[in-house]
């Protein structure tokens, strides 16, 4: 059994919020894991500040507002910050239990079954599982051909520039960690550790971790865009010029880093 905050993003996901956190809650409660919400509204336009709080009243919560929209850096880190600052006041159960933090889609296009599995490997002793849609056994259905590329490439570059055994898929949102190591992550990085504005930061996050030789694994998922409840937020254009900018401010983060102590 583990506890287990789940960091969701929700920018105008009025109508997939509450099928993911229904989804999200009656996996992992299945298995006897205690469950609660992180939610960050980030400056939604539609009623997910007013969809949150009603679903509040039935789940463990806590809302975080950005009164207008941040982006998905600004989530991560506002979310990963909050779980991991309760996951620290709450020391791990007597029975050896773990805290565990997740991270997920807001906008139901994911098999929520997953997580089953992913905390499975976490209490295993894996620090970081993913879900993967290039794992052997992915599936993608839906997704537009040339985001599908995107992904592809994009995900291969980072496999290459940013190796780590057991990671196949790293800008998918589906993520699990040992609360330790994203606690770990925030204190040694401070204010560097998502410098990234947009949907990059995802992958930062986990390229950043590289600096403790976590132990990671990916489970293949079945990834449904048809599912998605409004138009994706992704730019492309956009997150491609981020990513090369990400390549180069990252090099000069790992200088700036390469001889502070990670004990």
């Amino acid at each position: 059994m583990a506890r287990i905050w789940v960091v969701v993003p929700a920018y105008n996901e009025e109508d997939g919020l509450p099928k993911v956190v229904e989804a999200v809650h009656q996996n992992l409660t299945a298995d006897g894991h205690e469950v609660h919400f992180v939610v960050v509204n980030d400056g939604s336009r539609d009623r997910t500040q007013e969809v949150a709080e009603e679903l509040s009243k039935t789940y463990p919560m806590t809302i975080l507002h950005h009164p207008v929209n941040q982006n998905i850096g600004a989530v991560w880190r506002d979310g990963l910050t909050e779980a991991a600052t309760q996951a620290a006041r709450l020391p791990p159960h007597a029975d050896g239990s773990k805290n565990l933090i997740f991270t997920c889609e807001g906008d139901n296009t994911c098999d929520m079954s997953i997580l089953k599995e992913m905390a499975h490997r976490l209490i295993e002793g894996y620090d970081i599982v993913m879900a993967s849609r290039y794992q052997r056994g992915g599936r993608i259905d839906g997704f537009p051909f040339m985001r599908r590329v995107y992904s592809w490439v994009i995900n291969w570059m980072l496999r290459i520039l940013y190796p780590l055994p057991g990671a196949t898929d790293y800008s998918i949102f589906v993520r699990g960690y040992r609360a330790a190591i994203v606690q770990r992550a925030l204190a040694y990085y401070g204010a560097d550790f998502i410098e990234s504005v947009g949907f990059v930061a995802n992958a930062e996050v986990l390229v950043k971790m590289r600096r403790f030789d976590p132990r990671c694994a990916s489970i293949s998922m079945y990834y449904c865009y048809q599912q998605k409840g409004g138009g994706s937020k992704l730019n492309v254009r956009k997150t491609i010029t981020e990513y090369f900018r990400f390549f180069l401010r990252n090099r000069r983060t790992a200088i700036k880093y390469r001889n502070k102590s990670i004990a």
